[in-house]
């Protein structure tokens, strides 16, 4: 489950306010932030895993100072190639802020 302690900046903070009610979510869905995957390029860390038995998807949480696009790309083509993921959300830091 999410440990508010793991997470490493506002915007993630406020994301896992939102993801921590139940609601949203169907019965059996996991939630762990800061979760590690590794791939035969290297270890990428999650900002936030959503899971079942049948799929995993990913929510990444893009600070505008902490994050390249370029190699945001290279490294979401790693993780969907490696069928670690069935998906991947990017969320712009100023639209979890606004």
């Amino acid at each position: 489950m999410i440990d508010l302690d793991k997470c490493e900046s506002p915007i993630e903070s406020r994301i896992a306010y939102f993801l921590l009610k139940p609601r949203y979510f169907m019965k059996g869905v996991r939630i762990v932030n800061q979760y590690n995957i590794e791939t035969t390029a290297g270890l990428f860390r999650l900002d936030f895993l959503l899971g079942n038995e049948k799929r995993k998807i990913a929510i990444e949480c893009d600070g505008k100072n902490y994050h390249d696009p370029v190699y945001d790309i290279f490294r979401d083509a790693i993780l969907l190639g490696s069928k670690a993921l069935d998906a991947i959300y990017r969320i712009a830091g100023k639209y979890i802020v606004y």
